[in-house]
């Protein structure tokens, strides 16, 4: 933590080269969420696409943070949906996501994606939560990633689950 005074740093921003535009005059965080929502209605209906991408370079070309949204998919990511089988009792998706919204989105292109995450994760001797975690954690805007818990075990995997770092090559395969 930095103990510099609030006028210490605004002098020091102040001095830092930068070039405006009409842009800059938004928080970061609101410039980027209009470009994240509209890259993610896109991409509802298309796989081909990754919203993601595109806000981690431009979260690392403006040099801001980047807090990833429902980092865990809704709960896709955490190893406890599986193709074909009932939706968890309980889980967000079953509780909150439309018959739509499910159907758009849990795609034989969907599992499959999981299902690949997942082995690749097992052959690691991981589960697919750590990788989720090891994956955002590995991109260098994010910042941290916070997932929802609503019990005390899902809060120690989420907590266990940052200690797995990828190697580079592992995060190229994952691309």
């Amino acid at each position: 933590m930095s103990w510099t005074s609030s006028s210490a740093r605004a002098r020091s921003a102040r001095s830092a080269p930068r070039t405006s535009t009409r842009d800059d005059c938004a928080p970061p965080t609101r410039r980027l969420d209009t470009e994240r929502r509209l890259a993610s209605r896109a991409c509802r209906t298309s796989t081909a696409c990754s919203p993601r991408d595109d806000a981690l370079a431009e979260a690392e070309r403006r040099g801001i943070a980047y807090l990833p949204y429902f980092p865990l998919a809704s709960g896709l990511l955490t190893g406890k949906f599986r193709r074909g089988a009932e939706l968890p009792a309980g889980s967000r998706i079953e509780r909150f996501w439309t018959q739509e919204q499910r159907d758009a989105a849990l795609t034989e292109q969907t599992w499959d994606r999981i299902e690949s995450l997942e082995a690749f994760a097992t052959d690691r001797g991981h589960t697919l939560l750590e990788l989720a975690f090891a994956w955002l954690l590995s991109q260098s805007p994010v910042a941290s990633v916070i997932a929802g818990a609503t019990r005390p075990e899902q809060v120690r995997a989420n907590a266990a689950a940052a200690s797995w770092r990828l190697e580079r090559t592992e995060v190229d395969a994952l691309r």
